[in-house]
């Protein structure tokens, strides 16, 4: 879903400002590192959300959260909550014929024959993952199987 233009122009505008900002605190913690205590908090959230995305793409996967559903056939939620999974997935690695397909962008759909191997791949994951990670990963883990053992179900991941 698209931002309305103005937004979208305020939200360039911010970006840049920060941008720009961050770049002067970047000469000023070079020059000595100890200025980094006086870092506004707005810089250090984006610096942390910066090394953060740097080490995914250096682990292989990508970092974000997703919401995930069981729906039935007709895009309907079987349960009345979603799983929000926030720890790294597989996109575009190829070793993974399922998971290296989700959308960080759009919505992904998994059908009943697929939760076989998508189980398998979901499990390969888990060692990946924080320990504040695991839980949502068993309730995707758990929506797969249902999944999996029913016919006309789906298991949907939802991107930004």
């Amino acid at each position: 879903m698209g931002a309305h233009p103005k937004q979208e122009g305020a939200l360039n505008f911010v970006l840049c400002e920060n941008l720009v900002e961050l770049e002067e605190w970047q000469f000023q913690i070079e020059k000595s590192p100890k200025n980094c205590k006086n870092l506004p908090t707005h810089i250090l959230r984006i610096i942390v959300e910066l090394l953060h995305s740097q080490q995914n793409r250096s682990a292989g996967g990508k970092h974000m959260p997703w919401s995930v559903r069981l729906q039935d056939e007709k895009g309907r939620p079987v349960l009345d909550r979603d799983v929000v999974f926030d720890g790294p997935l597989p996109v575009d690695e190829e070793s993974y014929r399922l998971l290296c397909y989700v959308d960080p962008y759009g919505d992904t759909v998994f059908n009943n024959s697929q939760m076989k191997t998508f189980l398998l791949e979901w499990d390969r994951i888990k060692d990946e993952l924080s320990t504040a990670q695991i839980d949502a990963w068993k309730q995707v883990r758990e929506f797969a199987m249902q999944c999996g053992n029913e016919v006309h179900l789906y298991l949907k991941f939802i991107g930004d």
